[in-house]
């Protein structure tokens, strides 16, 4: 017989699958992760809970991925030659005295 299968209540499935016990719920309702009914009450077998999870991994973008989506060419060639980098917004000054603290108040 194979090894004993372990139970989770909806609790200590939540717990391990670091949710909230009302997303434990809409998931059952939603059939979006497996689990079994023992009369009335809700069941998951942590295995399975585990397998579900795994399936459910997103894998990192390897950096070469990135490289061969633009060459340095094709960045070039959307750039246009006479570009240059915008210069930053300047505060007007009636900006900096109307939302400036009256003089002599400070916060303790």
């Amino acid at each position: 017989m194979d090894a004993a299968i372990e139970f989770l209540d909806i609790r200590s499935a939540a717990l391990f699958l670091r949710v909230t016990i009302a997303t434990m719920y809409a998931w059952v309702h939603q059939r979006k992760l497996p689990y079994r009914k023992h009369g009335r009450r809700v069941v998951f077998n942590r295995s399975e809970l585990l397998d579900w999870s795994a399936a459910r991994a997103i894998r990192p973008l390897q950096f070469n991925y990135l490289r061969t989506q633009f060459q340095k060419e094709d960045i070039d060639a959307m750039v246009p030659e006479d570009a240059t980098a915008p210069e930053s917004p300047k505060t007007p000054s009636s900006l900096k005295t109307k939302y400036a603290p009256p003089n002599g108040s400070r916060n303790s």
